[in-house]
């Protein structure tokens, strides 16, 4: 078994490969502690879950949706959302921001790896937006509007995808 533990107080991080270690004999346990090993974290993580077959990987910052949840930390907290809570997904630079009626995040993702990560009920609208079918109010050539009253970018030739796609999923994803 294979352990990566990302805490930026080092004295808690090697505590717990401690206690790991001793109750698992044999585990592999890594532990990254800072902002400088966090590149590092991310590419041990994708190594761990290449390892896990079928298991998308999205990036150091995300640890998967399981059964429609999406789980990631940020610098100061771990997150545990339903999917079906985020609204959009907007790319800034080498991060994601997460929408959702009461917050946004900021991770670390690609936006390829959470489209793979949410499935088909998120459409990929833009090349700097991925949205959840089921916050779509209505829509037109150049733009999508949401249920909460954002508006997000349509690519006009991703228009005809995006009303397949749409289409199929208020006719329950036939």
């Amino acid at each position: 078994m294979k352990v990566a533990i990302c805490d930026g107080d080092r004295e808690n991080c090697e505590k717990l490969c401690r206690m790991i270690q001793g109750r698992e004999p044999g585990c592999e346990v890594k532990c990254f502690c800072n902002e400088d090993q966090w590149k590092e974290a991310g590419r041990y993580f994708q190594a761990m879950m290449k390892e896990i077959k079928g298991f998308p990987v999205a990036g150091p910052d995300i640890a998967g949706a399981i059964q429609g949840r999406v789980h990631f930390q940020t610098k100061s907290r771990n997150y545990d959302l339903n999917a079906e809570e985020i609204l959009y997904i907007e790319s800034r630079r080498r991060k994601v921001e997460i929408h959702t009626a009461e917050e946004v995040f900021s991770v670390y993702a690609t936006m390829k790896g959470m489209q793979e990560l949410l499935g088909e009920v998120f459409f990929r609208c833009h090349r700097g937006y991925l949205v959840n079918l089921s916050k779509v109010k209505e829509y037109d050539m150049g733009s999508v509007h949401l249920v909460n009253g954002e508006t997000v970018y349509l690519a006009r030739e991703k228009y005809p995808e995006f009303a397949r796609a749409y289409a199929r999923y208020l006719d329950g994803g036939q």
